[in-house]
């Protein structure tokens, strides 16, 4: 989906659906956890975890900081909490994202991974590949936590 298209009515369409899984994300990431969130959109991650920095590649939502999930321009370990929530169906090099969230993350990683996905498995799959998670059953997605402490 293109979602400059739909950049301005975001919030309309998918916002109470999104906070939704954010307020099942954050009764596991402590409320001063320094985070990243990855494809942030229009910034809704903010309203939950207020000490954040959103990516996302496409201007047009574009929060904070406009880079891929590839390619994170962030230190080692510059963050206690890495959250991605119904993005990585949209990922071209999963495997490289996931080593950069990796990288970048210490203490606490989300992932919310969308039920109808066409290659869901594969997600779930690589997600635990690199991630020793827990699964939460949502709605339309499956949450996935890792607590590294």
């Amino acid at each position: 989906m293109d979602y400059s298209i739909i950049a301005k009515s975001y919030d309309e369409l998918y916002g109470e659906e999104q906070r939704n899984k954010l307020k099942i994300i954050k009764k596991h990431i402590p409320n001063e956890s320094f985070l990243l969130d990855i494809g942030c959109g229009i910034g809704i991650a903010k309203e939950f975890f207020p000490n954040s920095i959103g990516i996302d590649h496409n201007f047009s939502l574009l929060n904070d900081v406009c880079c891929s999930g590839e390619y994170l321009p962030f230190k080692d370990k510059s963050f206690d909490s890495v959250i991605c929530v119904t993005v990585l169906h949209h990922i071209k090099d999963l495997d490289k994202t996931l080593k950069e969230i990796r990288r970048v993350g210490k203490d606490y990683f989300a992932f919310s991974v969308m039920k109808k996905a066409r290659n869901f498995s594969y997600i779930i799959e690589k997600v635990k590949e690199y991630f020793n998670v827990v699964e939460i059953e949502e709605e339309k997605d499956i949450i996935l936590i890792e607590h590294v402490k």
